[in-house]
């Protein structure tokens, strides 16, 4: 999804999407079992591509991975390589609770319900058995991963963040998403846009992105 931003970007502005293993082009891998295998698989890659002027950007669990990655930039001294990290569709910690059953420990019908919920399952998944154990293997696993990271110490970023979610996105309401604002001290505000959690789907609110970063930051020489 994120390499077609790349159509719509302007020139100074790169876009790279990121997969952790197991998903997308990388699904012969074997998928991550902690939070910190993640992080320490992706962030050799990030300092590959850019040094300085990053922008993360994370949607729902790529968010709070997002969150864990600036702590640890911060951690190895390179916090200020950030410019701008925007999180979308994923409530501040002080907003969430952790599950009552670990998401290791839930049904295939659990999965299949919580799936339904998000709005990400196409119906044609729901009526392949093969291709639907494949999916919900990897959506456990992310739920998994994402129980990790509901109770995150806080910090406060020297950057600046951007909060945004769908108008219909009940996963992240507008106000638990507003909640980011005590991670920095340069708060940049919850923008919402048409749809529910997948809202990044609509083009139109791609550019809306694409346009409000080139808002809020000068061209990056």
């Amino acid at each position: 999804m994120y390499g077609e931003w790349r159509k719509n970007t302007p020139e100074w502005l790169k876009v790279f999407p990121i997969e952790y293993a197991g998903h997308g082009g990388r699904c012969n891998e074997s998928l991550a079992s902690s939070t910190g295998e993640i992080i320490d698989d992706i962030l050799p890659y990030i300092l590959s591509v850019a040094r300085e002027n990053i922008i993360l950007f994370g949607h729902s669990l790529g968010a709070a991975l997002a969150v864990r990655l600036a702590k640890k930039m911060r951690e190895i001294g390179i916090e200020q390589s950030v410019r701008l990290m925007i999180l979308s569709g994923r409530p501040a910690p002080s907003c969430l609770q952790s599950s009552q059953t670990h998401p290791s420990l839930w049904s295939h019908e659990e999965l299949v319900n919580r799936a339904k919920r998000y709005g990400g399952i196409p119906e044609i998944i729901l009526n392949e058995p093969d291709i639907l154990s494949f999916f919900l293997h990897i959506l456990q696993n992310d739920l998994c991963i994402n129980e990790e990271l509901i109770k995150e110490d806080k910090v406060i970023f020297s950057f600046p963040i951007w909060g945004m979610t769908g108008e219909d996105d009940y996963v992240a309401p507008h106000k638990s998403v507003h909640q980011w604002k005590e991670w920095t001290n340069c708060w940049k505000g919850v923008s919402i846009f048409p749809g529910g959690h997948f809202f990044l789907r609509d083009e139109m609110s791609v550019q809306q992105i694409i346009e409000g970063i080139s808002n809020i930051l000068s061209p990056l020489e």
